[in-house]
């Protein structure tokens, strides 16, 4: 039986963020404690194992123990141990005091605080994955799953065993009560759900009813491991599943065994592991299936700068690998707490290459202990020191070296924290790429070392058209007139893109993205700021199709390093 380690403060790590790349900082069995505040539940606990192979921000999955068992032999007879270690997911674990789950009022902030202990006391030692995957067994999972109702929009996929005896008033709750800033009820999130259950009738089947309302589920069902899954109906709920994938599948199963192994690894494999999510905003907030990287043939790749080992993942779609023409190169950079991985999954980015024929670069952030060893990017430091710039530049360089590409059609874009380190590059290294865009990203003096005339080369100076998007409810306010940290970044790429003063731009509407553009002296669109309705700071897939299809397809460099607007016969820039 493997040794359980105390998880606190001072535990040590074991990893060089410079030589171990994104590589989870602890790995083993551990137990952290749970502090909540109400009396009547005590000193609690969870059980945490992250195997020997684990990366920062795999998936990973919320558990909770079934009655009488004891948490670690339970961990490693029901065969999630296993399954963890083959497919590196960690587990997270919550248990019952004593071995047996209380009543859900009593139980529920336990959940509630052991649930939000996964973000919020992480501390440096281990990195989440956007979204989580829950399986709940019994009177514990019944809670788990109440909670759920409440939280859909963290949750990719998820699995409740002898676990739906939900009363119905409880339902009625859930469908009366809404999301924070949105007319979105509770119950009108999808939420891909495996119910496993004696039988389905009674509270049982009304909770089934629930989720398949839920998840707009077709009323016919198709065989699931001699269940029924239920699909849902082709083109709904576009908000949340571009791709239509969410399912509500149902098995009855007579006294179902909670340390079977074999059931364990139909629930993972055949259902959790199909499925991603991301976005902690219910109107931002995308549900898809996760990608096989394997079938897809995604790699990640080593190149050493300096005395620092840097990752980056690549994905060529099959019409580049079949064609001799030189093809355009689009260069990602995630968020902080962001991995290369994640970035590809919920992103569906993979998919815009398939359609705009590009190879797709997404370069990885290295774990920073000042941030609690999140893989962040350097925006502090001045040119001649920054080692992410030195990295891009390396990185660029060994991309021609190893492809057939074109250098005229080069774009750079990030999210957050990486769409600040796409401008700083736009800034100073411009003369690699054709045009930029960006999302939930501002140049924040405070937050980047510095204002802008510390932190740009003013010997570069060549225009570069920039495209930046904001939610709605982002983490800062959207509006120019009031953020002057927007007004401050879309000034400088209004000078240097010679695209008139502020009062001159253009604004339209189409569906949830409100975009003013500002064009040269002759008449092409040089900046562009896009409000996204509806969501916060995370990114949508409509949003990176809008970027390759309306900006990066229409951009390109001459053989003289001029840039070309596409959609027009006008003299190079």
């Amino acid at each position: 039986m493997k040794k359980v380690i105390k998880l606190t403060d001072d535990t040590p790590m074991s990893f060089d963020p410079a030589k171990d790349g994104i590589k989870m900082p602890i790995t083993g069995l551990f137990e952290k404690s749970v502090i909540v505040t109400n009396a009547t539940v005590g000193k609690r606990a969870v059980k945490i194992y992250i195997p020997e192979n684990a990366e920062a921000g795999d998936y990973f999955v919320v558990l909770t123990v079934p009655d009488g068992e004891d948490t670690v032999e339970w961990m490693a007879s029901s065969g999630w141990m296993t399954m963890a270690t083959q497919h590196n997911i960690w587990l997270y674990v919550m248990e019952p005091k004593d071995k047996r789950w209380g009543t859900i009022e009593n139980e529920m902030p336990y959940i509630k605080q052991a649930y939000t202990n996964i973000f919020a006391t992480r501390g440096k030692h281990y990195l989440t994955f956007a979204t989580r995957y829950l399986v709940g067994y019994g009177a514990g999972g019944k809670a788990l799953q109440m909670f759920a109702m409440k939280n859909s929009i963290t949750v990719a996929a998820a699995a409740f065993v002898g676990a739906s005896d939900i009363d119905e008033n409880y339902l009625r709750i859930m469908s009366n009560s809404k999301y924070e800033k949105t007319d979105i009820a509770f119950s009108e999130v999808p939420m891909l759900v495996l119910l496993i259950s004696e039988k389905f009738s009674g509270a049982t089947a009304a909770v089934a009813d629930y989720w398949k309302k839920a998840n707009a589920c077709v009323s016919t069902s198709c065989n699931f491991n001699g269940g029924k899954i239920y699909y849902q109906e082709k083109g709904s709920l576009s908000q949340f599943t571009p791709t239509s994938c969410s399912s509500v599948a149902l098995m009855e199963k007579k006294r179902a065994e909670y340390a079977d192994a074999a059931l364990t690894e139909m629930i993972y494999k055949k259902f959790l592991s199909l499925y991603t999510r991301y976005g902690g905003f219910a109107g931002g907030n995308t549900l898809g299936n996760r990608p096989d990287h394997r079938e897809l043939g995604v790699e990640i790749k080593k190149i050493t700068v300096g005395d620092r080992m840097r990752e980056y993942l690549i994905y060529i779609p099959q019409s580049v690998r079949r064609s001799n023409k030189a093809a355009p190169v689009l260069f990602y950079f995630p968020g902080s707490q962001q991995t290369h991985k994640m970035i590809f999954d919920i992103s569906r980015m993979w998919e815009v290459a398939d359609d705009g024929k590009f190879i797709l670069v997404i370069a990885q952030g290295i774990a920073d202990i000042n941030h609690e060893n999140w893989p962040v990017w350097d925006l502090t430091k001045t040119i001649g020191k920054n080692y992410d710039l030195k990295f891009i530049e390396a990185l660029v360089k060994q991309i021609d070296n190893d492809y057939n590409i074109d250098p005229g059609r080069r774009y750079i874009s990030g999210h957050s924290m990486g769409g600040m380190l796409s401008m700083l590059i736009g800034m100073n290294m411009s003369e690699y790429f054709a045009a930029m865009a960006t999302t939930s990203a501002l140049y924040i003096e405070s937050f980047m070392g510095g204002p802008l005339d510390v932190k740009r080369d003013t010997t570069r100076f060549e225009p570069i058209p920039f495209w930046t998007f904001i939610g709605e409810y982002d983490i800062w306010p959207y509006d120019f007139n009031v953020n002057m940290d927007v007004k401050n970044t879309l000034e400088y790429w209004l000078v240097r893109n010679k695209a008139g003063t502020f009062g001159d731009h253009m604004s339209k509407k189409d569906g949830r993205f409100l975009t003013y553009e500002w064009t040269n002296e002759n008449n092409i669109p040089m900046v562009r700021y896009t409000v996204t309705m509806n969501r916060a700071h995370s990114i949508i897939p409509k949003e990176i199709s809008l970027i390759w299809d309306e900006w990066f397809s229409k951009w390109h460099k001459d053989d003289n390093g001029k840039r070309i607007y596409l959609d027009k016969e006008v003299e190079p820039i």
